[in-house]
């Protein structure tokens, strides 16, 4: 058995579930302030085949670019972040254990 590969393979699914849920987050108060993908790029300041990576969980927002969205969306980056916390805790109980050690 190959436990770098075993490792590196968990924390792949790890990094891949936290993107999942901050994009979640970011999908969700999107829809909540009656914006389409497009809108939210624009006024952000980002492409939109970014802003669809971040919601689909396929790239990882720098801090600034969540500022932007955060701000965009008439929100704070610590809630964005927190929400998506919260979704990581509550609904990926395999992740949790883990991160739970972290908090």
């Amino acid at each position: 058995m190959d436990t770098h590969n075993d490792n590196r393979q968990e924390e792949l699914t790890k990094t891949k579930l936290v993107k999942l849920a901050f994009g979640e987050v970011v999908a969700s108060h999107r829809d909540k302030a009656g914006l389409a993908q497009r809108g939210l790029s624009s006024v952000a300041g980002i492409s939109n085949s970014h802003l669809r990576g971040i919601e689909a969980g396929d790239v990882s927002p720098t801090f600034v670019t969540i500022c932007k969205i955060a701000e965009t969306l008439d929100e704070s980056p610590a809630v964005l972040v927190e929400e998506a916390w919260e979704k990581i805790l509550a609904g990926l109980p395999q992740v949790s254990v883990d991160y739970q050690k972290l908090s």
